[in-house]
């Protein structure tokens, strides 16, 4: 039995190692898609997790939007701007003006008139705890 755990470790810890090393070049033409202007424009909002929070103390940015732009631009080769805007349908507005190439959102009706959207990549239920 524990050989066979120590066996499963092993391969499993190779596959995984086989996997982070895997990592592909983008072709010219997926960063042109991506990034036209040579830089990855990453548009958010203050005061979303999924967009942007800003420490106030500190003054570091965080957010899903932040963090996954930063990784992409990173795996595309060219420098990450992060371009801000006070509200969700701001960065909306700059997507379809080509002022921002990238950003996280909530997928609705209404923004998939404008903007293309992936597969869920997060489900995330939302609610209030009320004791009773």
């Amino acid at each position: 039995m524990r050989t066979n755990r120590r066996l499963s470790a092993l391969v499993l810890g190779l596959l995984l190692t086989a996997c982070a090393g895997t990592a592909t070049v983008p072709s010219p033409e997926i960063k042109q898609a991506l990034a036209p202007t040579g830089k990855l424009r990453v548009g958010v909002y203050p005061g979303s997790p999924t967009s942007m929070l800003r420490d106030p103390t500190s003054g570091e940015v965080k957010g899903v939007s932040v963090d996954l732009g930063k990784e992409l631009a990173k795996r595309l080769g060219v420098p990450y701007e992060q371009v801000e805007y006070r509200r969700i349908a701001e960065v909306i507005e700059g997507l379809k003006s080509g002022a921002a190439d990238f950003t996280i959102s909530n997928a609705s009706p209404a923004r998939a008139k404008d903007v293309d959207f992936t597969q869920p990549l997060v489900s995330i239920e939302l609610g209030y705890l009320v004791p009773s």
